[in-house]
């Protein structure tokens, strides 16, 4: 099979980026050809459709990811352009059931589709060897809750827990709550993060409504579990191997993403203190890359076999 991604993923300037990487990579070990033209598939993530018209390809396939439901943001005109994109395509794939539901509930979306979870290589990661830290990370915005994260930490030190918080990712000064025990460590590489992950007791994600965020599939497949919220599609990669914060599901409207509901901090503190103090087991084998690059494999073969759209 010729497989044709429409990114330039040698630059990892995205965590769609670095997972696309991952799969091409995999589908090489697989005896699968990368080709910049005359594909079978041509997979991409709804851009540049001027440049995937001159692509000679049997079929296109989109990658999704999360649409826009801020009212903060001009929703409706970007999720126009998701929706000009799907229609472009033959099928689309969705990082999870989360996003399917939101798509199609949402947008009204009606095409032939899979939900396939982001992957990682467990052998990028190192060995786990637990020191005293909690680690979060990601691009820091309002629905991410840091505040949340580090109140609910800072909590669990008054209740007896000596330990740190690692931040990783930037944050503004107006947005960083002083601690000792908090530590924040600006951007960091990828070869300093695989280190963060095996060493950290647990990551922390509590971010409202997110699809299927990267940082959560690296713990998971790193064996780090997570202290995660309960919405979107966290939860379903959390399942694998973390302890949950019942947190406020969706429901359907537009809403104002960056004023997310209260978590109960309580919740929050007993659950880094449990992970300290207890085993979390940790179930990765569902993300590793090789098995989603098989699951892609096979939706490409079905959409191959299927009339054209």
């Amino acid at each position: 099979m010729r497989v044709c991604i429409m990114e330039d993923i040698t630059k990892e300037v995205s965590g769609k980026h670095k997972f696309l990487n991952r799969l091409a990579k995999n589908f090489v070990k697989k005896g699968i050809k990368i080709v910049d033209n005359n594909s079978d598939v041509l997979l991409h993530i709804g851009r540049d459709y001027k440049n995937i018209k001159k692509i000679n390809t049997k079929r296109i396939i989109m990658r999704v990811d999360g649409l826009i439901l801020n009212t903060a943001m001009n929703y409706e005109k970007d999720n126009k352009k998701f929706l000009k994109y799907i229609s472009k395509s033959d099928a689309v794939i969705y990082q999870g059931d989360f996003c399917k539901y939101a798509y199609e509930n949402f947008l009204g979306v009606k095409k032939k589709n899979a939900c396939i979870h982001n992957g990682a290589d467990p052998n990028e990661f190192l060995k786990r060897e637990v020191k005293n830290y909690y680690l979060t990370c990601c691009k820091w915005r309002p629905h991410k809750r840091l505040k949340t994260i580090c109140e609910g930490f800072i909590r669990a030190c008054d209740k007896g827990l000596d330990s740190t918080l690692y931040v990783g990712g930037n944050v503004e000064e107006k947005d960083k709550i002083n601690h000792p025990k908090i530590k924040y460590l600006g951007w960091q590489s990828t070869e300093q993060m695989k280190k963060f992950f095996s060493e950290a007791i647990a990551s922390v994600h509590l971010c409202w409504l997110d699809w299927c965020p990267n940082s959560m599939v690296e713990s998971i497949v790193a064996g780090c579990p997570i202290v995660y919220s309960d919405s979107g599609g966290s939860k379903e990669i959390g399942r694998l191997g973390g302890i949950a914060i019942k947190d406020v599901e969706w429901d359907l409207n537009p809403t104002e993403l960056y004023n997310p509901p209260q978590l109960d901090m309580d919740k929050i503190s007993d659950a880094l203190i449990h992970a300290k103090e207890n085993k979390v087991p940790v179930h990765s084998e569902e993300l590793h890359i090789d098995k989603i690059a098989d699951q892609y494999l096979k939706f490409f073969e079905e959409v191959l076999s299927c009339p054209k759209s």
